[in-house]
């Protein structure tokens, strides 16, 4: 689970979206797709995450249903990782911040939210 210490808003196709507050967490969902190689050894995957944004922990915590699963301005909640050697996962934590390390950054298409603005809070390693 990642703490979102940023305000971000969702995209409703360019138009006025949803704001929402800091505190915000995410459910992450991650799963690979593996590349087939001859004796079934490939190391190098995409990750896919799959993302859900709560209100709050306390919300999360409650079971109250997510604010939204899809287009956020800042960062892309169905992020890819290509090519990432799943070696270099030595627990859940150096996988979330994988994605921690988008929602922060971006890329070509999103801004991120700035460096310190995201925290895995729920696997810890």
């Amino acid at each position: 689970m990642i703490r979102i210490n940023a305000t971000i808003h969702t995209d409703l196709n360019g138009k006025n979206g949803l704001t929402i507050a800091t505190g915000s967490v995410l459910e992450v969902k991650p799963h690979f797709q593996s590349t087939r190689n001859e004796d079934f050894t490939a190391v190098i995957h995409d990750i896919y995450f799959d993302v859900v944004i709560y209100k709050s922990l306390a919300s999360y915590e409650a079971g109250e249903p997510a604010v939204v699963n899809s287009a956020i301005r800042e960062f892309n909640v169905g992020y890819v990782e290509k090519n990432y050697d799943i070696q270099l996962i030595t627990s859940p934590t150096v996988l979330q911040e994988v994605l921690v390390s988008h929602i922060e950054n971006g890329d070509d298409t999103y801004p991120g939210i700035g460096v310190g603005n995201a925290e895995v809070i729920y696997p810890y390693s």
